[in-house]
């Protein structure tokens, strides 16, 4: 039971930070104009630099989330709910 409720937080925290990327994304290209004017011979909009940093993005958010998740499996329910 303790793994199906990890694989549960994982999930959530899958939708929020996808989430989070599907509306950054169209943010962060549209700002992409102003730093246009200030990078000399840089793309900001090169399909490879946004593909890595999204998945760099989705991977730390991850791994944000699975620390504190398999942290929580550890623990037994019964002594947590005796502590409050």
């Amino acid at each position: 039971m303790t793994s199906k409720l990890s694989w549960a937080r994982l999930r959530e925290a899958t939708f929020l930070v996808a989430g989070g990327v599907l509306i950054g994304l169209p943010i962060a290209l549209a700002l992409a104009s102003f730093l246009r004017k200030m990078l000399f011979e840089v793309s900001t909009s090169d399909p490879a630099g946004i593909a890595a940093t999204l998945a760099l993005i989705l991977l730390g958010g991850l791994v944000a989330c699975l620390i504190p998740a398999r942290r929580a499996m550890r623990v037994n329910p019964v002594q947590a709910l005796r502590y409050e």
